[in-house]
Formats: C-alpha cells, sequence, structure tokens
C-alpha cells in the first residue's frame, strides 16, 4: 500500500499523468500479475524496525517496510527505480530476496517492463 503513496511522478518536475496514474494503481492494486497490495500492521512494522536494528543498513523507514512486507508475503523480488536501495540492500544479510529494476523482473507481463512505464 506504500508504494501507492509513494508514486507520485514519473520524470523529475513533471506534472502527474492521469493515464498512468490510473495504470500504476490498477498494478498496484488489482492484485493481479503477481502483485499483492499489503497494508501495515503492528507486526510489520516491528518487523520492518527490527530490520535497521539488525544490520543497519536500511535506513530509510519507507524502505525497511517494503523489505518486511516483500519477507512477510515470502515475495522473491522488490521492483525499485532506486540503485542506493539495490546497493544497500546486496549488504545486508536478508537472503532469498532480490531487488532490482523493472526492465529485470522476471515476474511482471511484458507490457509493465516497457521502457515508458518505469
Amino acid at each position: 500500500m506504500l508504494a501507492v503513496a509513494e508514486v507520485i511522478k514519473v520524470e523529475k518536475d513533471a506534472p502527474p499523468d492521469e493515464a498512468l496514474k490510473d495504470r500504476i494503481e490498477r498494478l498496484l492494486l488489482s492484485g493481479r500479475d503477481g502483485v499483492l497490495a499489503h497494508g501495515m500492521t503492528p507486526p510489520l512494522v516491528i518487523k520492518a524496525r527490527d530490520l535497521y536494528w539488525e544490520d543497519g543498513l536500511l535506513e530509510k523507514a519507507a524502505d525497511r517496510l517494503h523489505v518486511a512486507t516483500a519477507i512477510d508475503l515470502k515475495c522473491d523480488e522488490i521492483l525499485s527505480v532506486d540503485g542506493r536501495l539495490a546497493k544497500r540492500f546486496q549488504k545486508s544479510s536478508i537472503s532469498g530476496i532480490a531487488i532490482r529494476p523493472v526492465k529485470d523482473t522476471r515476474n511482471l507481463p511484458e507490457e509493465y517492463r516497457q521502457d515508458g512505464f518505469f
């Protein structure tokens, strides 16, 4: 659910595009195409906090919430446009999950992997 709130623009200084907003919401909230919406719960936020205490590499709360959610849902990949997150994540003790750019996903249909979408 946090990802929906985080997607505010696609290009720097570009105004939101209604068609793109609708497409992103359908992707993130439909429950199809391998993407599961998951709300925050007390156990999830505690798990997210503990990720920092365990290895200290995921400093941003939103990053920890995304990773904790992926762990909770037993995901095998997290899609991100944040290269810094992927580098920090590689140094963490978390295993079984990869952080990939959208173009490298193994789970989304081709229509979402097009260069202009993310």
